[in-house]
């Protein structure tokens, strides 16, 4: 017990593998109405980088949001072998189905994430949109070489090469001309402005268009709220391969989708400031999602 929240270990399965995760319920709920899956993103478990998970889901226990947070297949604590990002589906969907069963009732279930997690949950959502309420998405991932290269020029080096300070720096040798130059080269032949190349990672042996991730979130009618760091070439990323999607503008005039941004935030939240306006900004996301109800919103 910590305060006026349950916070209850559990496990389930997955594949014929053991699953495990926290259950946060407020004392003041006997059976939640609504309940938000925290999926794990990038290289963390279910605690979070600095703790941000258990953080998170504290703060959402004290405004009586419960919360679930768990470690997908060969991920933390979980058995098997890491499969990665976009193989975490059948984990999001045991994961849910646990929660009906412990809980007996219709649960509305919504996904948040971080990086590669929220591009897993727009993944699945997409495919599954009548077993979620909706999603909220953190720095959403849709990474590939020649688009980091292109934010890189676009929102780095642009802006660097404008700015007094970095130009009298530079000038004046207190900066090493030859490496940032050097650097800028680099990136402009990754960014392969040149080439028709589509823009196609390889993760986890598989590979990886960041048009099925803006895809997916065109195709799902429930509500998405997405929260960005102003400082993070993920999240700038990110609003750059949006622009490649004409059909999802529509989402945003229905306000279907809604961003938000939090000035001066690194990828993982790690200033204080910056982690307190990303909870107020979870915790504002959950009652509006809850308030538009089951209702399509396309």
């Amino acid at each position: 017990m910590v305060g006026t929240v349950m916070e209850e270990p559990v496990q389930f399965i997955c594949n014929n593998k053991r699953l495990y995760g926290i259950l946060h319920i407020p004392d003041s709920v006997v059976t939640p109405a609504t309940i938000m899956i925290i999926l794990t993103g990038g290289p963390q478990v279910r605690t979070g980088g600095h703790r941000l998970y258990v953080q998170l889901s504290r703060f959402l226990c004290g405004h009586n949001v419960s919360t679930f947070r768990f470690d997908y297949e060969g991920s933390g604590d979980s058995e098997g072998d890491f499969v990665g990002f976009q193989h975490a589906g059948p984990s999001l969907a045991a994961a849910i189905h646990f929660l009906h069963n412990r809980f007996k009732n219709e649960l509305n279930v919504i996904i948040w994430s971080l990086c590669d997690g929220a591009a897993a949950a727009a993944l699945y959502a997409a495919t599954n949109q009548e077993y979620i309420r909706g999603l909220v998405l953190c720095n959403p991932f849709v990474i590939t070489e020649q688009g980091v290269a292109r934010s890189n020029i676009k929102h780095y080096y642009g802006k660097r090469f404008f700015d007094k300070e970095f130009l009298r720096n530079l000038i004046c040798f207190r900066l090493n001309f030859k490496r940032t130059i050097k650097s800028l080269l680099q990136n402009i032949i990754d960014a392969q402005f040149f080439t028709m190349n589509k823009t196609i990672v390889t993760t986890s042996n598989k590979t990886f268009s960041p048009a099925l991730v803006i895809d997916s979130l065109q195709k799902l009618k429930k509500p998405i709220r997405i929260i960005l760091s102003t400082d993070d070439i993920v999240a700038a990323n990110f609003q750059d391969e949006l622009k490649k999607n004409k059909a999802i503008k529509n989402d945003y005039k229905k306000n279907k989708i809604i961003n938000s941004f939090i000035k001066g935030a690194d990828h993982t939240f790690v200033d204080p400031s910056a982690r307190e306006k990303l909870f107020s900004l979870t915790l504002q996301a959950v009652n509006e999602i809850e308030s538009i109800g089951f209702a399509n919103v396309s």
